[in-house]
């Protein structure tokens, strides 16, 4: 994120969001809540510096935060369950265990998800099969979200750089 520094004095700085886990996100809060403009966007000159080399850093990643993001509420957890697996999981299901019409809605489903996928594979310059995965994608994200919220409920959620970071912290 850049901020201006005055932008950032005016709001609180960093002493505000220390503690939080998703600190970009709580920043980005901030600066929104004091009516300051924001722009969101990308840029083609960024380039990311994290390295994730296997599955289990992507895995690490998404269960260090993904319950965060849906406020550490099971409601939401719940919802974002089944969303996902209507969404994302339903269509490759329905392919694979039926027949007829419903076979060819789900197919048309799948390939629409797949389409939709595109700019976003070609922004990140990934190949466009890619787009057939995405069930598997969406399902390894749903159960590294779920496995967020056990560490969360286990008192083990956040955990970063050796450390945990508390509900009590981020409030």
């Amino acid at each position: 994120m850049l901020i201006r520094r005055v932008a950032l004095e005016e709001t609180g700085g960093i002493s505000r969001i220390h503690n939080r886990l998703i600190d970009d996100c709580a920043l980005a809060r901030q600066i929104k809540d004091s009516r300051r403009t924001i722009w969101l966007g990308h840029s083609e000159m960024a380039v990311s510096r994290r390295v994730y080399a296997n599955v289990s850093d992507v895995w690490s990643m998404i269960a260090r935060t993904a319950y965060e993001q849906l406020g550490n509420s099971p409601l939401m957890l719940l919802g974002c369950a089944v969303g996902m697996s209507i969404i994302f999981c339903a269509p490759a299901l329905i392919t694979v265990c039926t027949q007829g019409l419903s076979r060819v809605l789900a197919v048309l489903s799948w390939l629409m998800m797949a389409a939709a996928f595109q700019p976003t594979l070609r922004r990140y310059r990934r190949s466009p099969v890619w787009g057939i995965a995405l069930p598997l994608i969406a399902l390894f994200y749903l159960c590294s979200t779920l496995a967020s919220a056990a560490r969360f409920h286990s008192g083990r959620g956040g955990g970063w750089k050796d450390r945990v970071y508390s509900e009590r912290a981020n409030n």
